[in-house]
């Protein structure tokens, strides 16, 4: 009886560690999620007529954000935009450049993006 009982234990043991790993990495998604949804309203919120944002670090910042948010640009369901549209062209390459990282990779690239706003040179008034 006791060679049988002690397996049990020891599985609802490691059960409740799995369930305590998840809960963590749970935890830790939701302050991502956070950290991401604040940095992301403060990057919208920025006054452009004090601080100088690069093109290239827009689009870096529109492509992150639309990985974070949605994931991986989807060929089938969305159809590349005309070169014409220079513009919306330029976005959906963005967005297609960070395919290659999870949701979870590009929140934290993004974030990093933003911590580099110090780099940012301020326009002068």
């Amino acid at each position: 009886t006791n060679r049988i009982a002690q397996p049990v234990c020891t599985a609802t043991m490691t059960l409740n560690n799995d369930q305590s790993s998840e809960e963590e990495e749970d935890n830790e998604h939701a302050r991502l999620q956070n950290s991401f949804e604040t940095v992301a309203e403060w990057v919208r919120s920025s006054d452009s007529s004090t601080r100088s944002i690069s093109s290239d670090d827009k689009l870096r910042f529109y492509g992150l954000y639309k990985q974070a948010t949605c994931g991986s640009v989807n060929d089938n369901d969305q159809q590349q935009p005309s070169r014409w549209k220079w513009e919306v062209y330029a976005k959906y390459g963005a967005w297609k450049d960070c395919g290659h990282l999870t949701q979870s990779e590009a929140m934290r690239e993004y974030i990093k993006l933003a911590a580099s706003a110090t780099s940012w040179t301020r326009q002068s008034q």
